[in-house]
C-alpha cells in the first residue's frame, strides 16, 4: 500500500525499538541492522526538509500556518523511502480548515504503540534525567511539548504531545486506519504481536523472517551495540537509551501516592488500554 505509516507514541513507550524491528524486517539481514543506520528519527519534523518541501522558511510561519501546510507536505513526500515509517510523539489533531495535520490522503496507516503510564513515568524520567514527580506533571499537561518555540530556533519543528491520556484517545479518533499494541505484549510475546504488526504493514510475510528480525531486535543485541559504538538518539545526561527491556517498573519504585495519582489522573485510557489490573 502506497502512503505513510505513521508510528505513534507518547514519548518512552517503545517507537524506537518498533522502528528497529521494522528496519530488521525489511532488510531481511544476515546480521542486526546497526542502530546508527536507522533512518533519521525526526524526518517528518526536520526544519531543513519541510523548509525545502514548503518552499518557504517556517521559521517565518506560525505554528497554525504551519499546520495548514503539513497535509501538503507529507502528500508530496509520500513515497519518498525516508518517509515510510514516520516516528511522531504528537498528539493527533485537525488543523484550522478541519483537515489532519498528518494528512489523510498521504496516510497508510497508524501504529498507536502505548505503555503502562507508570512505566513511562520512570523511563522517562531517567532518559530525560528529571524525577519521576516532574515526569508525572509532564503525563498530565495538555501543552506539554518537544521542541517548543522558544528563544533559539531548534531544528525540529515543534511538536504537541499533550497528555499521556489525551494522546492516546486523539489516535484512537483519529479516523485512519490504526492498530494498536501494547509494549508489554510486545515484551511477553514479541512474535505474535510483531507478526501483527508486520501483517498490519502490507509486507510480505515469513515466519522464518519474523524470527530473525525479533532475534535482531532483542534488547541484549541492542545494548551490546550501545555499548559498543553508543547511540546517536540518546538524550544529553542520559546513561543509556536500551536499558531493560522489560514492564513492571512503575509499580516498584514509584511511591504508593504516585501510583495513585497517575491512577486518577488517566483512570478512562487506563481502563481502555486494559492497564487497571497491573
Amino acid at each position: 500500500m502506497s502512503g505513510i505509516y505513521w508510528l505513534a507514541s507518547y514519548p518512552k513507550s517503545g517507537n524506537t525499538w518498533l522502528r528497529i524491528f521494522i528496519e530488521n524486517y525489511v532488510r531481511n539481514e544476515s546480521q542486526p541492522v546497526q542502530i546508527n543506520t536507522l533512518p533519521p528519527p525526526n524526518v517528518a519534523y526536520d526544519r531543513e526538509i519541510i523548509d525545502d518541501l514548503l518552499g518557504a522558511e517556517s521559521a517565518d510561519l506560525s505554528d497554525s500556518m504551519i499546520d495548514l501546510a503539513r497535509p501538503r507536505i507529507y502528500e508530496a513526500a509520500k513515497d519518498w523511502p525516508d518517509f515510510r515509517y514516520l516516528k511522531t510523539h504528537e498528539r493527533h489533531r485537525f488543523n484550522s480548515r478541519g483537515a489532519s495535520v498528518f494528512a489523510d490522503s498521504a496516510t497508510a496507516g497508524v501504529i498507536l504503540l502505548v505503555r503502562n503510564p507508570l512505566d513511562v513515568v520512570v523511563s522517562l524520567s531517567r532518559f530525560m534525567s528529571t524525577s519521576c514527580g516532574t515526569a508525572i506533571d509532564w503525563l498530565a499537561d495538555e501543552s506539554y511539548s518537544l521542541y517548543p518555540q522558544l528563544d533559539y530556533l531548534s531544528d525540529q519543528l515543534p511538536q504537541l504531545v499533550g497528555s499521556w491520556s489525551s494522546h492516546g484517545q486523539s489516535w484512537l479518533n483519529c479516523g485512519m486506519r490504526t492498530h494498536v499494541v501494547r509494549y508489554e505484549d510486545l515484551v511477553s510475546d514479541p512474535a505474535t504481536h510483531f507478526a501483527e504488526i508486520v501483517r498490519f504493514l502490507d509486507l510480505p510475510f515469513s515466519a522464518e523472517r519474523l524470527n530473525t528480525a525479533v532475534r535482531h531486535s532483542g534488547f541484549k543485541s541492542l545494548q551490546q551495540q550501545e555499548e559498543v559504538g553508543g547511540f546517536r538518539e540518546l538524550a544529553t545526561g542520559a546513561r543509556s537509551f536500551f536499558r531493560s527491556g522489560t514492564s513492571g517498573s512503575g509499580r516498584r519504585e514509584l511511591t504508593p501516592r504516585q501510583v495513585e495519582q497517575l491512577t486518577n489522573e488517566h483512570y478512562g485510557m487506563i481502563q481502555q488500554f486494559g492497564y487497571a489490573q497491573d
